[in-house]
């Protein structure tokens, strides 16, 4: 979820394309309270062990495809899908980042032979303050040999795109190659 949301909203907005597409939907609650329904996701680092915990609460609790573990985020929770799937290649099999910001510390990650094997798929609207650092993000993954896919929806701004969940389908598509 991005900052000042909350897991249950995000979840809602996607449940038609997680559930048809035979996932499992994991939202944890970001580590940083805003108010009795909003959340933020602080420290990277406490976020990225929240979101740790919660894959192998999942993992050891359901039956789970390793192969088709993706870390999906909205705004804040973008950049945090960045950040932990390139420090974790071998938990996450895919990055989906929602309007996030792409920050030139990710660079760093870039040179990791297990990010060969690790789609990135961004959406952002045409409008939004982080288009540009996506642009780049892409760019740099695909000069480092990663498979990554940036779509632009115009008119929108730092939000979903219209039919996100069609919007998520194509994206899950396009990670596991179907498209």
């Amino acid at each position: 979820h991005g900052f000042g949301t909350n897991p249950i909203d995000y979840a809602k907005s996607l449940e038609s394309a997680v559930i048809d597409g035979g996932f499992i939907l994991c939202c944890p609650y970001g580590t940083f309270i805003r108010g009795t329904t909003a959340f933020g996701w602080g420290e990277r680092v406490d976020a990225e062990q929240r979101i740790l915990e919660a894959v192998q609460y999942v993992t050891e609790n359901y039956k789970v495809d390793h192969s088709r573990i993706v870390i999906l985020g909205f705004s804040q929770g973008g950049e945090i899908a960045f950040c932990t799937g390139f420090r974790n290649p071998g938990v996450f099999s895919a990055i989906i980042s929602v309007a996030g910001y792409y920050s030139e510390e990710f660079n760093e990650y870039l040179e990791q032979t297990e990010l060969k094997n690790m789609p990135v798929y961004m959406m952002i609207g045409e409008n939004d303050h982080s288009v540009e650092s996506n642009k780049v993000g892409e760019r740099l993954m695909k000069q480092k040999g990663i498979r990554a896919k940036l779509v632009i929806y115009p008119g929108v701004g730092h939000a979903f795109p219209p039919g996100a969940n069609e919007e998520l389908t194509k994206a899950l598509h396009w990670i596991e190659g179907i498209d």
